[in-house]
C-alpha cells in the first residue's frame, strides 16, 4: 500500500504533541527543553526519523586562541536514539508518538 502523504495532517499531530513543525515535501519536527531535543522527521514516502539528544553532564568550555583569534571550545558529553520506521498512513503518528518518545527514552518496547 503507497502512503498517502499528507504534511497538514502530519503537521497538526505533531504540533498537538509539543513540536515545532515546518512541513513541505518533508515533515521536519523539533521538541526542545533544558538538556533535551527531539526530533521527527518524516518523507514522503512515509519513512519516519526520530532523534532523541539528552545532555547527560553539564557542557566546560575554555577559551583559546587560533591564529590569533579568540575561539571557545565546548565540550559536551550527550546521550542519543535514533529510531527509524514506516507509516502506513499520517493517522498513525498520533498513535506512535508517545511511544517512539518512551521508547527513545530507553524505557523499554512492548512485545508484539
Amino acid at each position: 500500500m503507497e502512503f498517502n502523504f499528507d504534511a497538514e495532517a502530519l503537521r497538526t499531530i505533531l504540533e498537538d504533541a509539543g513540536y515545532d513543525v515546518v512541513a513541505d515535501d518533508v515533515v521536519s519536527a523539533r521538541k526542545e527543553r533544558p538538556g533535551l531535543v527531539q526530533t521527527v522527521d518524516i518523507d514522503r514516502a512515509g519513512r519516519v526519523k526520530f532523534v532523541r539528544t539528552e545532555v547527560e553532564e553539564e557542557p566546560t568550555s575554555e577559551d583559546v586562541h587560533i591564529a590569533g583569534r579568540p575561539f571557545c571550545r565546548l565540550v559536551e558529553r550527550t546521550r542519543q536514539s535514533t529510531i527509524t520506521g514506516q507509516l502506513t498512513a499520517p493517522e498513525e503518528l498520533g498513535e506512535l508518538i508517545g511511544e517512539l518518545e518512551r521508547l527513545a527514552r530507553g524505557q523499554g518496547h512492548r512485545p508484539r
